[in-house]
C-alpha cells in the first residue's frame, strides 16, 4: 500500500457513513421537479449528514424528508473504522475508497448513479492506493451486497453488516 493510504481511507469512511446512512432505495429527494408551480426544495445538511427536501403539494401539507440518520451514521462510521483498524490491509483501504465515493455522490444524486460512481471512480482510487485487483473486486462485491440490503429496506444496519462481514474475508495469497 502507498504511504498515507490508511489516512485517506479514514477520511473516505466519513464520506461513506454520511452518504450511505441517509440512502434510500426509492427517495423522492432525488428528482428535482416542480409541483403545481411551486419549486421542489432540497439542501445538504451537515448534522445529521444528508439531504433534506420538501415537495409542496396543492391543497395539502408539503411532503418532507429530514436529513440523515445520526445512529446510522455513527454505526457505519464505527464499523468502517473498525475494519480499517483491525485489517490494516488493501481490502480495508479499497472498501473505504469504493464505499466513500458512493456515499459522497449519494449526497447529491440518486442510488444508481451513486453506485456507478462508487464502482468506477472509487474502484480507480482503490486500485491506485492498493495495487490489488482481488481487494478492489472484493470491495466492489461488498458494495453490491450492501446495495441489496438497501433495496431490501435494511437501512444503515445493512451497511454495518456488510462492513463487519469483511473482517472474515481471508487475505489473498499475494497480500500475506
Amino acid at each position: 500500500m502507498k504511504p498515507g493510504a490508511l489516512a485517506f481511507a479514514a477520511i473516505f469512511m466519513v464520506f461513506a457513513a454520511a452518504g450511505l446512512s441517509s440512502l434510500k432505495g426509492n427517495d423522492f429527494c432525488n428528482a428535482n421537479r416542480t409541483n403545481g408551480g411551486a419549486a421542489f426544495k432540497t439542501k445538504l445538511v451537515l448534522w445529521p449528514p444528508g439531504r433534506e427536501c420538501s415537495v409542496p403539494r396543492t391543497g395539502a401539507r408539503p411532503v418532507e424528508r429530514k436529513a440523515g440518520d445520526v445512529a446510522g451514521f455513527l454505526a457505519i462510521l464505527a464499523a468502517g473504522l473498525l475494519l480499517l483498524g483491525i485489517r490494516r490491509s488493501p481490502l480495508a483501504v479499497a472498501t473505504a475508497a469504493i464505499f466513500g465515493m458512493t456515499g459522497l455522490t449519494a449526497l447529491g444524486v440518486s442510488l444508481i448513479p451513486a453506485f456507478g460512481f462508487g464502482w468506477m471512480i472509487g474502484g480507480i482510487l482503490a486500485y491506485h492506493f492498493t495495487r490489488s485487483v482481488p481487494s478492489t473486486l472484493t470491495a466492489v462485491a461488498a458494495l453490491a451486497v450492501g446495495g441489496v440490503f438497501v433495496i431490501a429496506g435494511a437501512g444503515p444496519a445493512g451497511w454495518v453488516i456488510t462492513l463487519l462481514s469483511l473482517l472474515a474475508v481471508p487475505k489473498p495469497y499475494g497480500e500475506q
